[in-house]
């Protein structure tokens, strides 16, 4: 039922609505729904404002999971633990990016320019946990 390496990267490459968790001190991991951007064998890629809660966590943790998945037309999960390799500074470069992969072309330009520039953050996955339970 564990997705193959290939299949777990394509899956992962799907534009989907993931959710990343980070470690914190003061509670329970702060969980919330995030676009990504991720290709076969590289890293995810996400952005946030630079001086966002989400990203002070994140370098203070060094690292992350993100969970993506769906249940039609069957249940498949991966989960990806992920060390923090590289932020970018704010741009509206990266905006665009991510942009670009979630909204259709002529909405991309609109959402950019309503935005504060963002920082990338590019994480390296390390561990990954899957299941396709249609198989």
């Amino acid at each position: 039922m564990e997705l193959d390496e290939a299949a777990a990267q394509s899956f992962l490459a799907r534009t989907q609505i993931g959710t990343i968790a980070i470690e914190r001190k003061s509670g329970p991991p702060l969980a919330l729904p995030i676009w990504y951007d991720y290709a076969p064998g590289g890293d995810v890629r996400i952005v946030t404002p630079a001086e966002s809660f989400k990203a002070r966590l994140l370098r203070a943790a060094g690292r992350c999971s993100l969970v993506v998945d769906t249940v039609e037309p069957r249940i498949i999960f991966v989960s990806v633990e992920c060390e923090l390799v590289d932020e970018l500074p704010p741009s509206k470069d990266n905006n665009r990016l991510m942009a670009s992969r979630y909204l259709p072309p002529e909405a991309v330009e609109g959402f950019v320019e309503t935005m504060p520039a963002e920082a990338l953050f590019s994480l390296r996955p390390t561990r990954w946990r899957t299941a396709d339970l249609g198989q």
